[in-house]
């Protein structure tokens, strides 16, 4: 429990065996390790199972300024898991989230300088909460949303932000759920 690596500004991590997850969240672990310039070795591999707080992925890589890119592909969480701001201001320009089973929220990608983005195969079918999803992402110009399944979400308010895309795709999204007009689709 608690954010056992944050503020470790020169945090450099060279274990390859995943660790033993006990607890029910990770929110903010890796926060502000300004020079961690990689996930973890093999995290998208690891067995989040135990996680079950609704906010256990936020903040987790929050201002960590030397990431370039996250593999997240892959993950699995349970319904209940969120991540707000789980990369709010990082530098991360490349994220693979293909195949990610999310919880009650995709990851959060608010500010980030992120241009590439994959959501191949995502599962979003849990999801209840996209706010704020990627509001700031100003380098972010084309996105293919239209596989995710929106049917369960509540809450689009500020989902894009700022960002101004070239191409967004977002073709196949059930809004019905929501109850509110929101005008930043």
């Amino acid at each position: 429990t608690g954010a056992p690596f944050a503020f470790n500004s020169n945090l450099t991590i060279t274990a390859t065996d995943a660790p033993s997850i006990t607890s029910t969240s990770l929110r903010g672990a890796f926060y502000s390790c300004e020079q961690l310039d990689e996930l973890p070795p093999g995290f998208n591999t690891w067995d989040f199972s135990s996680l079950t707080a609704s906010d256990a992925f936020g903040f987790l890589f929050g201002e960590t300024t030397g990431l370039v890119s996250a593999d997240l592909s892959g993950i699995q969480l349970n319904s209940t898991v969120g991540a707000s701001n789980m990369f709010i201001n990082s530098t991360v320009e490349t994220i693979d989230c293909s195949n990610v089973k999310f919880g009650a929220s995709p990851f959060s990608f608010q500010g980030l300088d992120v241009v590439s983005m994959d959501f191949t195969n995502s599962d979003t079918s849990t999801c209840t909460n996209m706010a704020s999803v990627f509001t700031r992402c100003l380098n972010l110009k084309d996105l293919d949303l239209s596989s995710w399944d929106t049917s369960n979400v509540t809450n689009i308010l500020n989902i894009f932000g700022t960002t101004r895309f070239d191409n967004l795709n977002i073709s196949n999204w059930d809004l019905s759920s929501i109850p509110y007009a929101n005008p930043s689709i």
